[in-house]
């Protein structure tokens, strides 16, 4: 099947482009035949739910959920994420078929639909090196992955910049790189933590501020159904099952 699709550059500020490859109706219809598959593989290898991002049955509340108690949130954000995955740090998940029509130029570019989870599944290896090294240190310590956005929640404050730069190596090593201008150190001393959206605390999580303004933003255009995902969102209802 013939690859058909447009380039479209959203500018992201400071004279900076973000490229959107958009596939017509055909090459996008053939792509979203795989994500059943996709979704699946994802789901069966991620064995003790670290991945949270593009899952179903997850989202930011399952992610968020996992961080309540601790003392200490560190994030860490993976510079253009989806342009860092290649062909071949998939080809053991996926058929000819699919590694010929889900990657461009040998890159699982933004827009195409399947790239969140293709993105999902090269990172697999290095989420479990880094829960790996994270045991060898013997610091108690939660890791969830959103996407690009790694966070990991702790109660030693000194633990986060051995944290940083154990991570920062793994990372490297396998093809990605971190994004220095995001990284962000929280303390529960300074209030609530934010964790994809959502307020953290010591034993609940909570709808942050900006939340409540779109929510009230959708009633106000009178969006019944985005309203009302929202509102689940608030209420800190979790994602579906799968």
């Amino acid at each position: 099947m013939k690859k058909q699709y447009k380039i479209i550059k959203l500018p992201k500020g400071g004279g900076r482009f973000r490229t959107i490859y958009a596939p017509n109706k055909a090459y996008k219809e053939k792509l979203t035949s795989f994500l059943l598959d996709l979704q699946q593989k994802v789901h069966d290898a991620d064995k003790d739910y670290t991945i949270h991002g593009f899952m179903r049955g997850r989202g930011p509340v399952s992610n968020a959920l996992k961080h309540v108690g601790y003392a200490y949130t560190l994030s860490l954000d993976l510079k253009d994420f989806f342009d860092s995955v290649k062909a071949e740090m998939v080809k053991e998940y996926l058929s000819e078929e699919e590694l010929d029509l889900c990657f461009i130029d040998g890159i699982a570019r933004q827009g195409l639909p399947t790239s969140p989870l293709i993105a999902n599944l090269a990172f697999l290896k290095l989420d479990k090196m880094i829960k790996n090294a994270i045991a060898e240190e013997g610091v108690y310590t939660v890791y969830t992955r959103y996407a690009d956005d790694l966070i990991f929640s702790f109660n030693h404050k000194d633990f986060a910049a051995t944290l940083e730069t154990l991570v920062e190596k793994i990372i490297t090593d396998g093809g990605f790189v971190l994004n220095r201008k995001k990284i962000k150190l929280q303390s529960a001393k300074s209030g609530r933590r934010m964790i994809t959206g959502i307020g953290v605390g010591k034993r609940e999580i909570y709808p942050s501020r900006k939340l409540k303004r779109r929510i009230r933003a959708t009633v106000h255009q009178k969006n019944r159904e985005k309203a009302f995902g929202l509102l689940s969102w608030a209420e800190c209802r979790e994602a579906r099952g799968f």
